[in-house]
C-alpha cells in the first residue's frame, strides 16, 4: 500500500516548522532527512493510515524538541531505527 502514498507530502519547509532562532532551514532539513530515512524502512504492505502514523509522528515528537539542533544527524537516524521498531511492534 506504501504505493498509494507520496513522501512529498510530509516534507516540510524552512516555513512550515516553526520559530527556531534563525535555524528552520537546519530544522526543516534534518526533518525531512528523517522522514525519507523512515520512507525506506516502511515495507511496500504496510497499511496507508499505518503509514501516515509513522511518517507524522516523527514531526509529532521532534516538534520543539532542541535535539533536532543539538544532536548529529547519525544519532537522530539511530532514533528513527528504533521509533520505527517500536512503531511496529505496537501495530502487530
Amino acid at each position: 500500500m506504501k504505493d498509494l502514498v507520496n513522501i512529498q507530502d510530509y516534507l516540510v519547509t524552512s516555513n512550515e516548522v516553526g520559530d527556531w532562532e534563525g535555524e528552520e532551514e537546519l530544522v526543516a532539513d534534518k526533518l525531512n532527512e528523517l522522514l525519507h530515512y523512515c520512507w525506506g524502512l516502511i515495507p511496500e504492505e504496510m497499511a496507508v493510515e499505518s503509514i501516515n502514523t509513522v511518517l507524522t509522528g516523527i514531526w509529532d515528537y521532534l516538534r520543539g524538541n532542541t535535539a533536532l539542533l543539538d544532536v548529529d544527524l547519525d544519532e537522530l537516524l539511530d532514533w528513527v531505527d528504533n521509533y520505527f521498531i517500536n512503531f511496529q511492534e505496537n501495530i502487530n
